[in-house]
């Protein structure tokens, strides 16, 4: 289940043994490949199955808390359906999964609690049909035509927390009504068996399976008296199973606790309770393994997965891919973002190695991370910009919600991740690469002795196209060069003032900083890495007495909590006027509504780096922040202050004026390249330990070539080394983004 009973189930989970060896190569990359390239960490995949054959693609889209989510959330004030706006929601969850019916069998997978009513929906109800709410039926007759089965939750700890009162108080489920006078009330059910027996009748081939989930945590917890569960009986478990076999349904059995079925004799009765279903459904039974765990082996190394492949032999298995995972084994949002910022490579790695090891069925939760939906963005307002989300759960207003705005539009990390299954080759497969053997380690997560975390630096190239190249601590040989779906391209104009990165919601993924000119004024936004608008600024980048804004760039240059208690980055910006560079900095507003400018001895901090506030223009390319820590503190979220350097383009020459760090010794060198040189960037380009960034400087060699010049001390750098051969015409500016997790400083 989701984050809160993921606190409660984590009790449970102990801490498995550790067989893989974390990142250690950090060789420099040569030429960038596109995605789907052969690698030496690329995996080869079957070739396209037979339609019987084919593994299930399985997507939530409904997480059954609140009882507004999905097509429930078109329904009107006075109780009617806006059928129209239903139209759009199914079709947009439609479009964004059916680019894998070539190789796959994409389904849905619904929480049906909160459109299951045993008095019927309607006043002349007769049978187990009308159980059913008419959003429902319309959403069903809607996936029937197009060919996409539907999978129901029909026992799980998220049901029972939807009729305890903590997400609902919905009632508890007599399995039997209207079937027999005999009553079986099961708590964490969603749905009786007279209801299901009618929907099957009406959607024989389109209603094909129901699943339980995290029986085993919610079992234990209740046991132990924890009113957050409830208790999982054997002969409840039977019966639902016996009911499968009528219906003639699959039962996805997922759980995140099956660690511990092997490792604590209290636990084996579950095994026993496996091998009793299997007996009744045979190959109708799928068992999961759920990745919402601490236990980092099981989680990436696929330990308890192959435990119970080997246990059962023969059986089916499947894997739910769960957003929450890197929650579950961290477990400090501070690091973690929320569960919607995980990458999508990494949710891609975890569908690639399961289907690689033979899953008939992926699983993919929640279902926010994969499709828009409204909810309070990350500054506290009702945003329903794309993305615009964090956890905080609110009922949409459907007069808010209109034109391109509507619920559950694909983002563009769910046709990423369609691109990724469907290429050539598997290229996120080798999840070991991306985090520490050592689950220890994580946890601590100690600057001193850092571990081995996901980490990604993405640079955007803007010219008369816009080409994206990814790099990542799997293989840090390689630049990925994949220019379809990525929201930069989206949210961004290409003929944008500035584009950079901006740390302001205070997570180690950056947020993204652009500048445009709207009538002939400049307006600042910032987007956070999925894609939601944080704020608009009209006036940190205007014109002003100081001169014509020609830039900006961002740092950590006060170490001093801002907005919403995070030391996000200051702005530095640059202004041109009488043949001079005047440098301004800016701090973000408490109010969480953008920056304002601090004067006087509060930007002095500007003269620790070059000695003044006003720079040369003559060849001025421009100012800009350098990271050499991704620490924080651990009890103060304070972070390092970082450098600022100047740059100077002259032909192939690039003069580099400035600090590394605030109190290190003064850069003046002078670096050379194989092509005039255009524009720059700081970025981690090699992907070490601590995220320290290199130059970036792209020329004009073939349309665009990109060069690394890594710093050989604080005062130097080590020559320059073309790593990417772009080929793209017009370049204006180069643009970097970094995603990685920041280590715990008991010192900041």
């Amino acid at each position: 289940m989701k984050t809160k009973f993921a606190v409660f189930m984590l009790v449970l989970i102990l801490l498995c043994g550790t067989c893989f060896t974390g990142c250690k190569n950090k060789d420099k990359g040569k030429d960038s490949v596109p995605v789907g390239t052969t690698s030496e960490n690329s995996e080869a995949i079957p070739a396209t199955p037979a339609d019987e054959e084919k593994p299930v693609l399985l997507f939530e889209i409904d997480e059954g808390l609140g009882g507004y989510e999905f097509v429930a959330g078109c329904k009107k004030t006075d109780g009617s359906y806006d059928y129209e706006k239903m139209d759009v929601v199914l079709s947009n969850v439609y479009d964004g999964i059916k680019g894998l019916k070539g190789k796959y069998k994409p389904a849905v997978h619904i929480y049906p609690e909160w459109y299951y009513k045993a008095g019927g929906w309607n006043a002349d109800y007769t049978d187990g049909f009308q159980k059913w709410s008419p959003d429902f039926i319309y959403a069903m007759d809607f996936f029937k035509e197009r060919g996409i089965e539907v999978y129901l939750e029909i026992l799980s700890s998220t049901i029972y927390v939807c009729q305890n009162g903590e997400e609902g108080s919905l009632p508890v489920v007599n399995v039997n009504d209207g079937i027999s006078d005999t009553e079986r009330n099961v708590w964490g059910c969603s749905c009786d068996f007279q209801s299901l027996r009618a929907l099957k009748k009406r959607y024989p081939e389109t209603f094909i399976g129901l699943r339980f989930h995290e029986l085993i945590g919610t079992e234990a917890l209740a046991a132990g008296g924890n009113k957050h569960a409830c208790r999982i009986y054997e002969d409840d478990v039977y019966a639902i199973a016996d009911e499968a076999k009528d219906l003639g349904v699959d039962l996805l059995w997922s759980d995140q606790t099956w660690g511990n079925c092997f490792k604590f004799s209290s636990f084996a009765f579950w095994l026993d309770r496996v091998a009793a279903v299997r007996e009744k459904l045979g190959d109708k039974l799928i068992i999961a393994f759920a990745n919402n765990t601490d236990d980092i082996s099981a989680v990436v190394n696929f330990t308890v997965y192959d435990s119970l492949a080997e246990r059962f032999d023969g059986i089916k298995t499947g894997y739910s891919n769960q957003a929450w995972f890197l929650d579950a084994f961290i477990m400090n949002d501070t690091k973690c973002e929320t569960q919607a910022y995980i990458p999508v490579e990494i949710v891609a790695g975890f569908a690639q190695k399961a289907l690689l090891r033979g899953a008939k069925i992926v699983q993919f939760e929640p279902y926010f991370h994969l499709f828009n939906y409204t909810r309070q963005n990350i500054n506290g307002g009702n945003d329903y910009a794309r993305g615009g989300i964090t956890m905080t759960r609110i009922k949409p207003r459907y007069e808010e919600i209109q034109g391109d705005k509507l619920d559950y539009s694909p983002r563009s990390e769910l046709f990423r991740l369609v691109d990724y299954l469907n290429a050539d080759e598997f290229a996120f497969a080798d999840l070991e690469k991306f985090f520490d053997e050592s689950t220890g380690k994580i946890k601590t997560d100690s600057a001193l002795d850092p571990p081995v975390m996901y980490q990604q630096t993405t640079l955007a190239l803007f010219g008369n196209e816009v080409a994206f190249y990814d790099k990542y601590n799997n293989d840090t040989s390689r630049w990925l060069n994949q220019n379809e779906n990525r929201f930069t391209a989206r949210v961004i104009d290409k003929n944008a003032v500035f584009t950079g990165r901006l740390s302001y919601t205070a997570g180690g993924f950056d947020d993204v900083l652009t500048v445009v000119k709207e009538n002939g004024n400049n307006v600042g936004r910032v987007y956070n890495c999925i894609s939601g608008i944080v704020f608009e600024d009209r006036n940190t980048f205007a014109d002003n007495a100081d001169g014509e804004f020609i830039g900006c760039t961002a740092a950590n240059l006060i170490k001093a909590k801002t907005y919403r208690g995070k030391d996000t980055d200051e702005i530095v910006t640059f202004r041109k006027k009488d043949g001079k560079i005047k440098l301004g900095l800016y701090t973000a507003n408490m109010t969480g509504d953008g920056y304002g400018e601090l004067t006087g001895s509060s930007a002095s901090v500007l003269a620790d780096f070059f000695g003044s506030n006003e720079l040369p223009a003559e060849n001025f390319l421009g100012v800009y922040g350098v990271r050499s820590s991704k620490a924080i503190g651990k009890t103060s979220y304070l972070r390092n202050i970082d450098g600022l350097v100047a740059l100077y383009a002259e032909g192939n020459r690039l003069t580099v004026m400035g600090k590394r760090k605030i109190n290190s010794a003064d850069i003046n060198e002078v670096i050379t390249f194989g092509g005039k040189v255009i524009c720059a960037a700081f970025a981690d380009a090699d992907l070490d330990i601590n995220s320290s960034d290199e130059l970036i400087a792209v020329t004009d060699e073939g349309g665009a070539s990109v060069y690394v010049s890594a710093f050989a001390s604080d005062k130097k750098f080590a020559p320059a080394e073309k790593v990417i051969s772009a080929g793209v015409k017009g370049i204006k500016y180069v643009a970097s983004f970094g995603k990685f997790y920041y280590q715990n400083d008991t010192n900041l």
